[in-house]
């Protein structure tokens, strides 16, 4: 098979400029009207509008004429944005902002259905873009509210299948129709609702998400399905940050979930069926058969106000491989629950003779709560049910302790979309070992630990000076198996951080198990060729005479013997703000290879929008090296399709729309190639690099 040749450089063939949503691996419909013609649409549709109110905060009927003139002023701001200067010396700029959707209530009356959903103010940053030599200091935090562009605000919705299916026609999934929302807001409010109305076929079931491609999208969702809630009871109850992650099995999958308050002992609970979709009853004799109890943790954060949460955590086994689940999680005792996710386990290994099919990876790192600029289009891939899982490689929220662990908070909730109904698969970074990484081995607790082994972690209350070590389930090193891929994820801040004052023999314990799990791998092969591992720091790179210098080397020294000598395929790092892929490469040699490659592949995909009083989007300080295949500095993200047992598929996304030096590119692949091995193994003895 012929491999398509890499973009490189400037000239890229872009098609569809004004497209706003990332297509992802070719199959999303994407927007063809112009801002322009977003903001004149907007004005139009309000002109009769009249709506309810939202069930949770009262608002009049109808939209006033300021509220009219407020919403079609601020998109016609979206589109002059496109007008704006290109010199980065002469305007400040507001950095992107995700609003996750919370409150999502829908009802359908015969062939009219209404949504109804809010927004929170989110904490942002304003920055002054500077010229390399300009070190004046940041402006102030703004809080910033959510209908900042009130034209991109809408609901996606499309019909479902026969018994609940995703609706395919041809080999492709049906696209999303669009329907612009009303936006309204209150001076001094925290938060921002919206209305949306959906002429709806009659007895016709559909699916939805509601969001915008500024503030983020929410998951996708079942139209006219709604849980009980019953007040302020069923509020401090309320299941928050839910995500999922794969098991050691293919069966296998784990669910957890954070509540602020203890809510009784044993009455965490999860509940789910078979299906697309499917209906969920969580009470009354047509109750949902099956209910599963979650194990609860009291998690104390070790700032000054000492802020609890209340981690449950459920693992399931059992279940069907590659089939689609509808799940919620809760309170049966207070009735809070969570809004019906879907989500679907891992594919069985390959049997021989048997037809593998592909799974699809969205692969980020180095990703904050105030400029995830990524967000929004990974949670519009994931809605569409083409991504499997995503795989994240370290650095979270910038950082998930910092504010009493409030900063946390709001980037949970905002990956919550994604991962609750995607596994999401974690490594620790640097930005996670604050008190010995505590808050990434308790918000993250739900990986496959390997079994019978823990790490040490600061016990609750850590600030005190009788604070003891704490075992807690290892998410620092660990692995597991997903169709033809095996993926090890490897601590590479055990390297550089002090963590021996607390478990003395990590280093040691990781690199016996990083041994023992890829000599296992490697025999493995027939049922997972393609061995892949995660670590956080690079090897290989050129971004900084830092981290590209002696820590990066030092890294080689630990790691890249075995990496060779067991033939891993690839090795996906983040650290550094940016993109960068590397050939195959051993010792610094080069093989120059994308067809059956002589050494590991090293590819350092950081740049998914890091925290704001960093440098942003900064310069490769180095030259290219003679094994570097591409490299850039614009904020993206990777996707991995892994087509068969050869056949690996990569691209690199631009997801940057407030960069000047992106205009037009957004939503576009900027690195594309395919990756074909047909001798996985070790790559030992060395052959002669070209």
């Amino acid at each position: 098979m012929n491999e398509p040749s890499t973009k490189q450089g400037d000239s890229f063939p872009y098609e569809n400029q004004n497209s706003r949503i990332s297509p992802p691996f070719g199959k999303l419909q994407p927007a063809s009207d112009t801002l322009q013609q977003r903001a004149a649409s907007t004005a139009s549709s309000l002109k009769s509008a009249s709506y309810d109110a939202h069930p949770h905060h009262a608002r009049p009927v109808g939209a006033s004429n300021a509220c009219r003139q407020r919403v079609f002023l601020r998109g016609a701001a979206s589109a002059a944005r496109e007008q704006e200067p290109e010199d980065a010396d002469d305007f400040e700029k507001r950095e992107v902002e995700n609003c996750v959707p919370y409150d999502i209530r829908s009802s359908v009356v015969g062939t009219r259905a209404v949504v109804e959903w809010a927004t929170r103010r989110t904490y942002i940053r304003q920055v002054k873009l500077q010229k390399a030599h300009d070190r004046s200091p940041l402006l102030d935090n703004p809080w910033r509210s959510c209908h900042d562009v009130a034209a991109d605000v809408e609901v996606r919705y499309r019909r479902l299948g026969d018994n609940d299916t995703m609706l395919v026609t041809k080999g492709t999934e049906e696209p999303f129709s669009r329907k612009e929302a009303l936006t309204y807001t209150t001076d001094g409010a925290t938060f921002t609702t919206h209305t949306a109305f959906i002429d709806a076929e009659p007895g016709a079931a559909y699916e939805f998400i509601v969001g915008s491609v500024y503030h983020g999208w929410s998951a996708v969702h079942r139209l006219g399905v709604n849980l009980p809630f019953r007040g302020d009871e069923a509020e401090r109850c309320r299941p928050k940050h839910v995500h999922t992650a794969y098991g050691l099995k293919p069966g296998s999958l784990a669910v957890q979930w954070m509540t602020k308050e203890f809510c009784g002992e044993g009455d965490a609970q999860l509940q789910l069926v078979e299906g697309y979709h499917a209906l969920i009853e969580v009470e009354g004799p047509n109750m949902t058969p099956v209910t599963v109890w979650a194990n609860t943790t009291l998690f104390e954060d070790d700032g000054e106000k000492q802020s609890k949460r209340w981690l449950h955590v459920v693992k399931l086994e059992g279940l069907k491989p590659d089939t689609r689940y509808t799940y919620v999680v809760g309170n049966a005792h207070y009735a809070s629950w969570s809004i019906p996710y879907v989500t679907k386990t891992a594919p069985a290994p390959v049997t021989a003779g048997e037809t593998p099919k592909p799974t699809r990876f969205l692969v980020t790192g180095d990703i904050g709560y105030q400029n995830a600029a990524t967000l929004p289009m990974m949670q519009s891939e994931v809605a569409e049910g083409v991504v499997d899982g995503v795989v994240s490689v370290g650095d979270y929220a910038y950082d998930l302790n910092m504010i009493d662990g409030h900063v946390g908070d709001i980037f949970m909730q905002e990956i919550e979309p994604i991962a609750a109904s995607v596994p999401f698969m974690v490594c620790p970074g640097n930005h996670e070992t604050h008190n010995v990484f505590s808050h990434y081995s308790q918000r993250f607790r739900l990986m496959p630990s390997n079994e019978n082994e823990g790490v040490q972690t600061v016990h609750v209350g850590g600030r005190s000076k009788d604070a003891e070590p704490k075992e807690v389930p290892n998410n620092w090193f660990y692995s597991f198996d997903v169709g033809l891929v095996h993926f090890a994820i490897i601590s590479t801040e055990i390297y550089f951080k002090k963590t021996l004052d607390v478990d003395g023999d990590v280093i040691a314990r990781q690199e016996a198990w990083l041994e023992q799990d890829l000599a296992k791998a490697n025999a493995n092969r027939d049922k997972t060729p393609w061995l892949v591992v995660i670590g956080h720091r690079p090897m290989y790179c050129t971004s900084d005479n830092t981290n590209c210098g002696d820590k990066a080397a030092m890294l080689r020294d630990k790691l890249e013997d075995k990496f060779f000598m067991h033939g891993v395929d690839l090795y996906l790092c983040g650290h550094q703000h940016n993109y960068e892929r590397a050939f195959d490469v051993y010792k610094s040699q080069t093989w120059k290879r994308t067809h059956n490659m002589r050494a590991t592949t090293h590819i350092l995909t950081g740049a998914s929008g890091q925290y704001l009083t960093s440098i942003m989007r900064k310069a490769f300080e180095r030259p290219a090296e003679v094994w570097d295949a591409f490299r850039n500095s614009i904020f993206g993200y990777s996707r991995m399709q892994v087509m068969n047992a050869t056949h690996l598929h990569w691209q690199q996304v631009e997801a940057d729309p407030e960069n000047p030096a992106a205009r037009g590119l957004y939503g576009q692949v900027v690195d594309d190639v395919w990756l074909v091995q047909e001798q996985h193994g070790s790559f030992a003895p060395i052959g002669t690099a070209s």
